[in-house]
């Protein structure tokens, strides 16, 4: 006895209709080095001078500087670094402290300061 084979069905795509519900979330920007933006600080606990120049080579910290004395740094890196007597400032990039013994020669660091290239964890 020989079975007939069905005849061929027709199969229609089934389509599902999925409600969702609308998630809002609030997102707070905060500078970080994947943007561009950093906060660059450098403070003095005693007396320093300071070379600090742009990636335009616009003068943005230049000058004796005063204990006690707080500057942010801004414009666009890379920085072109020079301070005397580097005992006396640190330097802070989004709240990280930047050792500057490893830039400096009898207490005058010498370096370029770009923040997208640091590590900062």
């Amino acid at each position: 006895m020989v079975e007939e084979a069905a005849p061929p069905v027709a199969l229609e795509p089934v389509i599902e209709t999925i409600e969702q519900e609308t998630i809002v979330e609030e997102v707070v920007e905060q500078p970080t080095a994947t943007d561009g933006k950093w906060d660059i600080v450098l403070a003095f606990s005693g007396p320093s001078w300071v070379n600090i120049r742009d990636a335009d080579n616009k003068g943005r910290i230049i000058g004796h500087m005063r204990a006690g004395t707080t500057r942010t740094l801004e414009g666009p890196a890379p920085y072109s670094v020079v301070i005397g007597d580097s005992t006396m400032v640190e330097l802070r990039i989004d709240g990280k402290a930047i050792d500057l013994k490893p830039y400096s020669k009898r207490k005058v660091a010498r370096f370029t300061l770009d923040p997208a290239k640091l590590a900062l964890q």
